[in-house]
């Protein structure tokens, strides 16, 4: 796997994402929709009849909008409102795993607003609500983030690549209760997950009986992984000290919003973390090898 090149444009794209944050919108109320405009939509499901967003905001390009809405919305006016069925599509920036389970989906799209960005202009004191020094520090500090996050994007496929040539290189079976246990444990993250989101009850309800379904493969694989890891880790000698564990705890908490009374059980948590500490720093190790040998 190769890192991708940063681009001047890559970086010129990331800054007018921040002019955006902080532009003066104004309504258009005199013409329809163009390319590159940006609308606030109300759009519902009409197989389901269910509500997906409303007053969201889209942006009218190929890399952020699928070919059929766009066709079903160029021309619109605010306030108007248009039907049609999803289609299934490449474009960019959408991995082809979530195309996989595409289902063709009726929909009622509601043009709430056009809207016309003012952005404000690139200078230093502007650069500074950003927390850089200057325009040439911010472009450094962007080119700096985008290359970081290509490196942890790399770092996850090459995981996924070891996982899986584990996973076909070491088949053996793993005990039905350790599988249902962990089965239980991705189903309450799950669902503490969409609580967070603020997902509705009734698609928390829809979600599961298929999660329910989905997971038994998945944690049947996820278990044998943690065999694995855990055996190398062993022969490898790997540690986990005690400020990762509570590094990592403390990270939790502030992620999700946990307190101290859900980490009741220390003993337990701690060979949780311990166990999830030891699992990463096997799979780094074997992708660094891979790196180097490389």
């Amino acid at each position: 796997l190769k890192e991708p090149e940063i681009t001047k444009a890559d970086i010129d794209q990331v800054i007018t994402n921040l002019r955006l944050y902080h532009a003066k919108w104004e309504n258009v109320e005199d013409r329809g929709i163009q390319e590159n405009d940006f609308i606030d939509l109300d759009i519902d499901n009409l197989d389901e009849n269910q509500n997906i967003c409303q007053n969201t905001r889209f942006e009218i390009k190929p890399e952020a909008m699928s070919t059929w809405m766009r066709k079903l919305l160029i021309g619109k006016r605010t306030g108007d409102s248009v039907e049609g069925t999803s289609e299934k599509e490449d474009r960019p920036g959408v991995p082809p795993e979530e195309m996989e389970d595409f289902k063709p989906t009726r929909i009622k799209i509601t043009v709430k607003a056009i809207q016309k960005p003012v952005l404000p202009e690139l200078t230093d004191e502007f650069v500074k609500k950003t927390g850089a020094s200057s325009v040439t520090d911010l472009e450094e500090k962007v080119k700096a983030d985008l290359a970081r996050r290509a490196e942890q994007k790399i770092h996850f496929q090459m995981v996924r690549l070891v996982d899986d040539q584990l996973l076909e290189q070491y088949k053996f079976d793993v005990p039905k209760a350790l599988v249902e246990a962990e089965v239980k444990q991705r189903l309450i993250a799950q669902r503490e997950w969409m609580n967070q989101q603020q997902a509705p009850e009734e698609e928390i309800k829809k979600l599961l009986p298929k999660l329910e379904q989905e997971l038994p493969a998945e944690a049947e694989k996820g278990c044998r992984i943690l065999f694995l890891m855990l055996k190398l880790a062993e022969k490898l000698k790997l540690e986990v000290t005690n400020e990762e564990i509570i590094n990592e705890i403390t990270e939790r908490m502030m992620r999700t919003g946990a307190g101290m009374d859900d980490l009741k059980d220390m003993e337990a948590v701690r060979a949780k973390y311990t166990q999830t500490l030891l699992l990463r720093k096997t799979k780094d190790y074997i992708v660094n090898y891979v790196k180097n040998k490389g």
